[in-house]
């Protein structure tokens, strides 16, 4: 049996940044500032949370509207985006204080 070798790909830490961001009953914007992730952004919504937040871009809906209405995560769920920056990302919800974590590499 020849043995296997698993390698994993790593990046200076200089590319990573996290925070929580408040999200309430009005569309915010993400972040304002820009960030060169190299493999994206995941979305964590606080299990303590008691609705959903929803992520689109500018002008998302907190509802299934099919032009509008932004992407669900439930509380305890999360979402990771393959995007560079997150400042083309909004967040809404129907309920004001929702805790939204993020984490970006």
């Amino acid at each position: 049996m020849h043995p296997v070798h698993v390698s994993a790909e790593t990046i200076p830490s200089i590319n990573l940044d996290h925070g929580h961001i408040p999200v309430g009953v009005a569309a915010i914007q993400l972040l304002s500032t820009k960030y060169d992730f190299r493999y994206g952004v995941t979305l964590y919504s606080n299990p303590a949370n008691t609705v959903n937040i929803w992520i689109g871009r500018a002008g998302v809906t907190a509802d299934t509207n099919a032009v509008t209405g932004g992407f669900p995560i439930v509380p305890g769920a999360s979402i990771t985006i393959p995007i560079s920056e997150m400042v083309n990302l909004y967040a809404i919800s129907t309920v004001a204080a929702q805790d939204l974590a993020w984490i970006g590499v």
